[in-house]
């Protein structure tokens, strides 16, 4: 009698064992998923704030007054009209 009771002790907690492991393993499945959840997201975001700065940096400048006469090799709207504004006071 007392090694049936042994046993079912036993028996009790190998299934307790294996109800943890189950878990555990269901737990860290879980946790791997969130983390290439995260990894994608953080990539996406990473993208994304390059391609804003560098849009954006570009794009001011762009709109710069030297950078125009620099990259393009003309004079920007603002250039031409002080030069116009300060030959008609001269005469």
């Amino acid at each position: 009698m007392r090694v049936d009771v042994l046993l079912t002790d036993v028996q009790k907690a190998l299934q307790r064992h294996g109800r943890r492991s189950t878990l555990r393993d269901y737990l860290d499945t879980v946790r791997f998923e969130w983390q290439e959840v995260a990894l994608i997201v953080d990539r996406t975001l990473l993208l994304a704030f390059v391609l804003l700065t560098f849009s954006a940096t570009v794009v001011i400048l762009l709109q710069a007054p030297l950078s125009t006469q620099f990259l393009f090799g003309h004079q920007s709207a603002v250039d031409a009209n002080d030069q116009t504004n300060s030959s008609q006071t001269t005469q």
